[in-house]
């Protein structure tokens, strides 16, 4: 049995706050305090609450996701590239999604 996924309620609730309140937080509203930033902030540290990437997106927020499609990281320049953006994205908040595609078989297998 799988552990159940902690929610916005589940830090609402520990932070004493409405599960609105905990959404304003993570969307960096200028409409909640310092104090109940901090309360709201501790209670997701103590939860070890993960903000639900898909859930967001399914609700319309802006993902903040980058993709990065490349054929192969196995070459330094390629890698080296990825890492740039990587840590670029990453400055900036975003998240980043690296997919490659498998070179094919070059030979064959009897």
């Amino acid at each position: 049995m799988t552990a159940r996924s902690v929610t916005l309620d589940d830090v609402a609730r520990l932070a004493g706050v409405s599960y609105q309140t905990v959404s304003r937080v993570l969307n960096h509203s200028a409409q909640v305090s310092a104090a109940t930033r901090a309360r709201v902030e501790a209670a997701m540290q103590q939860l070890n609450y993960i903000p639900n990437r898909v859930a967001q997106q399914l609700a319309g927020k802006a993902t903040r996701t980058l993709g990065l499609a490349t054929s192969d990281l196995a070459l330094m320049a390629p890698a080296q590239i990825a890492s740039a953006i990587q840590q670029r994205a990453a400055a900036q908040a975003y998240h980043l999604v690296i997919a490659m595609r498998m070179p094919a078989l070059t030979r064959r297998i009897p």
